[in-house]
């Protein structure tokens, strides 16, 4: 599957990359773990790409799409993680990374990745 071989690619970037979702559509998320990496449990990653990451991104485009040219994407920091958040057209892609890690270089070749698959950035207002 396209979505599975995305992921794949994703996590082959670097190993500091401990997990990738894709969520596009209504349906489930798409989820690969690297193995050996902590991380949270497989329900808890899933309601994270079902609820969680479309609500922050929904409310940060809203912002964006007031005066700052739109969402580019989301980076939250949490103790155990990072989370890199691609807001993409029809829902998003999530990137868990160590929390030692340098996000922002990732940023682009992640993006380049996606688009490679045929997953486009979210279209600004």
């Amino acid at each position: 599957m396209k979505s599975e071989k995305l992921l794949d690619a994703i996590l082959e970037l670097t190993p500091i990359i401990r997990y990738a979702a894709l969520h596009l559509g209504g349906g489930e998320p798409v989820l690969r773990e690297r193995i050996g990496k902590p991380g949270a449990s497989a329900e808890s990653e899933r309601w994270d790409e079902l609820v969680v990451n479309p609500v922050l991104i929904e409310l940060a485009a809203r912002r964006g799409d007031v005066d700052c040219d739109g969402l580019d994407y989301l980076l939250v920091r949490y103790r155990r993680f990072f989370n890199l958040v691609l807001p993409l057209e029809g829902g998003h892609l999530s990137v868990i990374l160590d929390p030692d890690a340098d996000p922002l270089p990732l940023v682009s070749p992640i993006r380049e990745i996606a688009q490679t698959f045929g997953a486009g950035a979210r279209p600004r207002v």
